[in-house]
């Protein structure tokens, strides 16, 4: 800003310059007028750019700062998604943890359930043996 400021009083200072240079050579206020004109154009020129200078800037602060608001909604999306993610696969995990122990305690009764049958079986066939030899 400060330069911008130092160019326009640079540019003002030109022009008046400029001005004194056309009254000592024909001595008419015309020209003088007219560099001052030419003086007080490249000023309006130079606001112009300054200003159009400031517009980009803040035209690329507002930019910097959605893309910083976009990137933290991503963030933010993409932490839920994990989330959502990680929860799924806790449910998931939990579904078959449940699963597994119930196909667990379906073996563990059956395999009770044979050894019983089996011991029963083998006790008759045991008696039957005995009475056999009896």
């Amino acid at each position: 800003m400060v330069v911008m400021v130092l160019m326009v009083i640079l540019v003002i200072s030109e022009g008046g310059d400029n001005g004194g240079d056309g009254d000592n050579s024909d001595g008419n206020g015309a020209a003088a007028d007219g560099d001052n004109g030419d003086g007080e154009v490249m000023m309006v020129m130079v606001i112009v750019v300054m200003e159009m200078v400031i517009v980009m800037v803040v035209m690329v602060m507002v930019m910097v700062v959605m893309v910083m608001v976009v990137m933290v909604v991503m963030m933010v999306m993409v932490v839920i998604m994990v989330m959502m993610v990680m929860m799924m696969m806790m449910m998931v995990m939990v579904m078959v943890m449940v699963v597994i122990v119930v196909m667990v305690m379906v073996m563990v009764v059956m395999v009770m359930c044979c050894a019983y049958t089996a011991a029963d079986y083998g006790i008759n066939k045991e008696r039957k043996w005995l009475s056999f030899l009896e």
